[in-house]
C-alpha cells in the first residue's frame, strides 16, 4: 500500500511524517521518517499546499510496493494461474478450491442445524 505520509506543522514549519520498513539482521524493522518541508509562508499556508514536497520524500519509500497498474483482475489471476496456454485447466487446483470454499458453509450449518430445522419447520404453513 502506498503511504502518502501525514503532514502536519510545528514551529512555524511543516513537516511529513512516513514510516519505512527495512529489515536488519533478518527482522523487520518499521522506522518513523519525519522531514522539515518548508517554513510557513504565503505559498506554503495550508497542509494542501505542501503535498508536491512530501512527495519527494515518500516516492523513494513508495517504490516497489503495489500499484494499481501492478495488479491484476480476477480474470487475469485466473487466466495466469489456472488456465494453461492450450486452454485445458488444472483440475486438482480447482477442486481444491472448491473444497476450501464448500468447507465454512458447511460447518456453520452442522453447528446451527437444530435451529435451522426448528427455524424452517416454524415457518410452514398450518392448516
Amino acid at each position: 500500500m502506498q503511504q502518502r505520509g501525514q503532514i502536519f506543522k510545528s514551529h512555524g514549519a511543516w513537516f511529513v511524517r512516513f514510516y519505512n520498513e527495512e529489515i536488519v539482521d533478518g527482522q523487520r524493522v518499521r522506522r518513523r521518517i519525519t522531514k522539515r518541508l518548508a517554513a510557513v509562508s504565503p505559498e506554503f499556508s495550508r497542509a494542501r499546499d505542501c503535498w508536491t514536497l512530501a512527495a519527494e520524500h515518500t516516492d523513494p519509500v513508495n517504490r516497489g510496493r503495489a500499484t494499481p497498474e501492478g495488479s491484476l483482475t480476477l480474470d487475469d489471476f485466473v487466466d495466469r494461474y489456472f488456465v494453461f496456454d492450450n486452454g485445458s485447466t488444472d483440475q486438482s487446483l480447482l477442486v481444491a478450491g472448491l473444497f476450501i470454499a464448500l468447507v465454512p458453509p458447511l460447518l456453520i450449518f452442522l453447528i446451527f442445524q437444530r435451529y435451522i430445522v426448528k427455524g424452517v419447520g416454524f415457518t410452514g404453513l398450518k392448516g
